[in-house]
């Protein structure tokens, strides 16, 4: 059978427009303000947002509902049938492996298809429920699809995760509903930092060195480290747990802390050490199908944190920046795909991360066979012109995809709250206060933003502040323009008035 191309049509661009839209109701670009509908005002993302209920009498029929699961694989709050699957059975239904607020994007673009959510998450009260939730570890495959065969018969069309080590449960529910699900071992267990620096350095594409450090052999470590700035990190984690850049002729002591940290945030106890390599980092937003096909949808340009001690967190990721010409996102669009394809991934999103030196050389990070949240939505549709999560859905039903890359004269923006440690909030001000018109705010979660509040120095991404989801046209949505306007927030902020 004839695999079909996907027939999206692409967004129309309204480059003259110094309001850009977007109406994503239909996936056609009107207003950002309009972006989901005449009367939308950006959506708040918080956890009151979603008031978690503990049991099936606290909520109404069309409200998300618990369940728990035990040791025994037996429902904590009764026989599932009696917490309303059967509304499943009509619909089309999607599981979001994960409860984070940052997916409520993701939520929203299954809601609008009319589909039912049900949300697999660990925790007893989720930030995100949909339409049900499942208690259960995201990373134990075997019970959450034991879990969600107990709902009964359901049409079920993507699993979504933003998380790497719930790929390979993502995969399980894929296969056992019929879906598209990508092929070899790579999504049998979560990609190690270890397995892709190999791979990548086989194929000539590493550009620096990167060496696994067992239990017990730190002598690695403190060899590869002689003379050198190095990076320590965890073997297999997620958010940016346990990173430490280590600076040149550091003592031993250091450097065995920075190991010590990096194995106790991994989930297989080991940790890596690499060559820091300086420059500016990207990341690279694509989707590969089943025949080796994959597209790039955007390339973001990487801001990072100084108030997260030793590590480096993103507080901000800008697609379709004006801050570097055309041709070099090409060039690391280009690489992009060498890298996802040497992995041998397939049918799956790529998040990667890599850096370019001032003289152009690159250098890949990580890679997640995943999306994250508000990149799977709006970001990327708003940069790409292209119903990003909406071509992942095709995939996973058999199209292909085309071996292009897009962009539009649209930018958007993830950005994260970043406050200096130790200084009281004296006004409680936020950034689209202070951002120039034609700059609009799709998502934002202003929760810590209160006066009188002290904030701290972050160690991993759950960790930040909040965040506002950004977008306009390029030559409005500039760095320049955001960071001009975080100024005035933070001297607002801190010192009570515009000074």
């Amino acid at each position: 059978m004839k695999v079909p191309f996907l027939e999206l049509k692409p967004l129309p661009e309204e480059a003259n427009s110094k309001s850009l839209k977007l109406d994503l109701y239909h996936g056609l670009p009107a207003a950002c303000r309009e972006f989901f509908g005449p009367n939308h005002s950006a959506h708040t993302c918080s956890s009151r947002d979603n008031a978690p209920v503990c049991c099936e009498s606290q909520v109404p029929d069309s409200g998300p509902r618990s369940v728990g699961y035990t040791d025994s694989c037996c429902w904590l709050n009764g026989d599932p049938a009696g917490l309303g699957s059967h509304q499943f059975m009509k619909s089309q239904v999607a599981i979001l492996l994960g409860g984070n607020k940052l997916n409520r994007g993701v939520v929203d673009k299954l809601h609008q298809r009319g589909m039912k959510v049900i949300v697999v998450d660990w925790n007893p009260e989720p930030e995100l429920k949909g339409d049900h939730h499942l208690w259960v570890d995201t990373k134990d495959t075997g019970r959450v699809l034991e879990a969600l065969a107990q709902l009964g018969q359901m049409d079920v069309r993507v699993a979504y995760t933003s998380t790497d080590v719930a790929v390979p449960t993502a995969v399980a529910i894929h296969k056992r509903y019929g879906l598209c699900a990508p092929q070899g071992a790579r999504y049998e267990a979560p990609l190690s930092k270890a397995q892709m620096a190999a791979v990548w350095n086989e194929h000539k594409l590493l550009n620096r060195f990167s060496f696994l450090i067992p239990p017990g052999q730190q002598q690695i470590l403190i060899v590869a480290a002689r003379g050198k700035e190095v990076v320590v990190k965890p073997n297999v984690s997620s958010s940016s747990r346990g990173i430490t850049i280590v600076a040149a002729g550091a003592d031993e002591t250091t450097l065995r802390t920075a190991l010590k940290r990096a194995q106790g945030c991994s989930f297989d106890g080991q940790a890596v050490v690499e060559e820091f390599f300086p420059g500016r980092e990207f990341t690279v937003e694509m989707l590969g199908d089943s025949e080796g096909n994959v597209t790039v949808y955007a390339v973001s340009v990487k801001y990072h944190t100084l108030h997260a001690g030793p590590n480096r967190i993103a507080n901000k990721l800008h697609y379709n920046s004006t801050v570097y010409p055309d041709e070099t996102y090409d060039r690391i669009a280009d690489y992009g795909r060498r890298c996802y394809r040497s992995l041998g991934l397939n049918c799956s999103f790529g998040h990667l991360e890599i850096l370019m030196r001032e003289d152009g050389l690159l250098s890949p990070v990580e890679i997640g066979s995943r999306s994250s949240g508000f990149i799977a939505y709006p970001l990327v549709q708003l940069a790409s012109g292209r119903d990003f999560f909406e071509d992942y859905l095709g995939v996973l039903g058999g199209a292909r995809v085309a071996n292009e890359s897009y962009r539009t004269s649209m930018s958007s923006m993830y950005f994260f709250y970043d406050f200096p440690p130790d200084r009281p909030c004296r006004n409680a001000t936020h950034l689209c206060k202070h951002l120039p018109i034609g700059i609009e705010s799709l998502y934002h979660d202003r929760e810590a933003i209160v006066r009188g509040r002290t904030y701290r120095t972050i160690d991993n991404e759950s960790e930040r502040h909040g965040h506002e989801i950004l977008c306009g046209h390029r030559s409005t949505l500039t760095i320049e323009a955001v960071e001009t306007a975080e100024r005035r927030m933070l001297r607002t902020l801190f010192n009570g008035s515009e000074g």
